[in-house]
């Protein structure tokens, strides 16, 4: 839809002219309001024919403006509002009106004016940005981050809402160690788009410091980040740290507690199984409290972080993640918390085509290195030299690699998230995990496009 600022003389019986003009040429208005209305006075209205509506104020002569607004159902629950206007003004948009259209039994029917429609419109986020480095490729690591931040802030100029890392540690092509590090570098360069971590290998990081490094992001990016944890799972990750993969868990649920206590700036003192820290306060802490989420596959993931965190990091098969999303509602009911409070975020491979079998063809041989790498890092660790070369990729393998993904034209991309979210029942922030290393700049760049042109005028 689209609303219409129009300047009109404050003079008996215009507006009903107008809106009878309106209405014999077919547009409906579905929302109206007035404002400044002295001798040239302003009126807003929302119709649903913005084409023949231009028209019409240009043949009775009136200045007008027009700009896009998002519609939108809210549901009828308490605080949907506010959990709407924080998550817009998390992605730095500013709400300017509001319009009701009706309400029904799903609840209110809203028309939304904002001052950056492409990240308020974008339900989309980008990842996992690993910078790792390819066999054969004359790139260093240098350049590899340098072009992982250009790419970030190409993200945020197309309008997408978020950007994800992803850690983890000794692999031969430098996979990355360092997530907050880059997320204050990302930080630096952006001023809008979310900066979300998918994920920080929680228990091989002592907390104090991970509350420390996340407050200190936060305050740079000014209250963009989402940290996102994780348990691990690389037995050498643990070794070499000197954790314990086996109380990886507990380690987990101790830190949740722990970044709750240190974000709040009094002294305090944790006893626990894992860790056992003296009375302490961490300064400097955030402003605002930081978004946590938690990444996991199994059910008790999910509880976790229905009872502990913010939101939940997935990147589960259909039917899998409906099952984590009954599992955590489930659970939010016990622990008495509101589920419109907590965030649902899926993420899979999406590659925009014409031809789903071309596209297919294409994206099979990164998602067959993207899938080895993972069988190859407990051996990188202790390997000499640069990346191993993956073993050739057979093209007979390329149903069972893109099962996982989307490939399609963007309509029908964004049509099967969708179903997802209307099954699920709950709102859910998407993630393209687009990011291939093997690409190459310029065709990781074209994906970002097709991405950005294709699938978010759709979401």
């Amino acid at each position: 839809m689209t609303e219409f600022t129009i300047r009109l003389a404050n003079r008996p019986g215009m507006l009903a002219a107008l809106t009878e003009r309106l209405d014999a040429a077919g547009v409906h208005v579905e929302a109206l309001a007035a404002f400044g209305y002295s001798e040239d006075g302003h009126v807003r209205m929302i119709v649903d024919d913005a084409e023949t509506a231009a028209r019409v104020l240009e043949e009775a002569g009136l200045v007008s403006e027009e700009r896009e607004v998002l519609t939108t159902v809210l549901p009828n629950t308490t605080g949907s509002l506010a959990g709407l206007t924080r998550r817009l003004a998390d992605s730095g948009v500013n709400i300017e009106a509001l319009y009701v259209l009706k309400s029904h039994a799903e609840g209110l029917e809203l028309a939304i004016a904002v001052d950056e429609l492409a990240a308020a419109r974008s339900g989309l986020g980008f990842g996992l940005i690993s910078c790792q480095t390819v066999a054969g490729d004359n790139r260093g690591w240098e350049e590899w981050y340098a072009e992982a931040l250009d790419l970030v802030v190409e993200l945020e100029h197309r309008g997408f809402r978020s950007v994800w890392t992803t850690e983890h540690h000794f692999v031969d092509d430098g996979y990355m160690p360092s997530l907050l590090v880059t997320s204050a570098a990302m930080a630096a360069r952006t001023e809008r788009i979310l900066i979300g971590t998918g994920v920080v290998l929680a228990p091989l990081h002592h907390p104090l410091r991970l509350a420390e490094d996340a407050a200190t992001v936060a305050l740079i990016s000014r209250n963009r980040l989402l940290l996102g944890l994780g348990l691990g799972w690389s037995e050498i990750e643990f070794d070499a740290f000197g954790a314990d993969i086996h109380r990886r868990g507990a380690a987990m649920n101790e830190v949740l507690s722990i970044l709750s206590s240190a974000w709040g700036g009094e002294p305090f003192h944790h006893d626990g199984r894992v860790y056992s820290l003296p009375p302490v306060a961490i300064r400097p802490v955030p402003t605002s409290p930081v978004p946590v989420y938690i990444g996991a596959g199994a059910a008790a993931g999910v509880r976790r972080a229905a009872r502990l965190a913010d939101g939940f990091f997935s990147n589960a098969p259909f039917d899998a993640f409906l099952e984590q999303v009954r599992v955590g509602r489930e659970e939010l009911e016990k622990a008495g918390r509101d589920p419109a409070s907590f965030q649902w975020s899926w993420y899979s491979s999406l590659y925009v085509s014409d031809d789903p079998r071309r596209g297919l063809e294409e994206l099979a041989p990164h998602l067959h290195a993207m899938t080895w790498k993972y069988r190859d890092m407990g051996e990188s660790a202790s390997r000499p030299g640069g990346p191993a070369v993956p073993p050739p990729y057979d093209p007979a393998q390329a149903e069972r690699l893109g099962g996982r993904a989307m490939i399609g034209t963007g309509e029908q991309i964004a049509e099967r998230l969708g179903e997802l979210e209307d099954t699920a029942g709950v709102p859910i922030d998407f993630v393209a995990r687009s990011y291939f290393p093997t690409m190459g700049r310029e065709q990781q760049w074209e994906v970002v496009g097709r991405l950005a042109g294709d699938v978010l005028p759709h979401l």
